[in-house]
């Protein structure tokens, strides 16, 4: 092999590790950031994480065929979707009510068939409403979660009164958005 291939050849080879340490340190400053702009600390923010995945796994053994979300923040647990029967939406809050850790439940499951239409438009919804609490001067965005629901949008999170009202006036001023709850701690 010439000189000039095998110089080729680790010039590559040093631009892929470049690369490589390159896209580690994006990974890592894309994860750094959720917890640089969260209030809540690692811990609290890993264990919501925690809290939601053993929420969703609990719903799913204790009503198999389900159509239920769960979000979480500082302990209180959101459940939104849709159930066949008030039964089944009053086992989902005695289930996720028996998690250790559970601080609260909010259960704002619908009794109707499973409609899986609205789910593009939901994404899009929860897109415009925190676009704009980001963008809005004034509004402490990191400190809640939007979810939308069929068309429905849950604010989840701690926040001031004065943010709240913003936040509730920004999400009903989106197109398609039927309802706005508000399920906030006052901070």
């Amino acid at each position: 092999m010439k000189l000039t291939n095998k110089i080729n050849i680790v010039l590559c080879l040093i631009a892929i590790v470049t690369f490589l340490n390159g896209c580690a340190a994006i990974v890592a400053g894309s994860a750094a950031t959720v917890y640089v702009t969260d209030p809540r600390s690692s811990k609290q923010i890993s264990g919501d994480r925690n809290l939601k995945s053993e929420a969703k796994t609990a719903l799913d053994k204790a009503l198999p065929k389900n159509n239920i979300e769960t979000s979480s923040y500082n302990n209180a647990v959101l459940l939104t979707g849709q159930v066949a029967s008030q039964s089944d939406s009053d086992i989902a809050t005695k289930t996720v009510q028996g998690i250790p850790n559970v601080r609260k439940v909010y259960n704002y499951i619908e009794v109707r068939d499973f409609d899986s239409s609205s789910y593009s438009n939901d994404a899009y919804i929860t897109s415009k409403v925190k676009a704009e609490a980001f963008t809005t001067i004034g509004i402490d965005s990191n400190n809640i979660k939007v979810i939308t629901n069929n068309s429905s949008v849950y604010i989840l999170g701690a926040t001031t009164k004065s943010q709240a009202e913003r936040l509730v006036n920004i999400a009903k001023s989106v197109s398609g958005v039927k309802k706005v709850t508000l399920l906030v701690d006052y901070i």
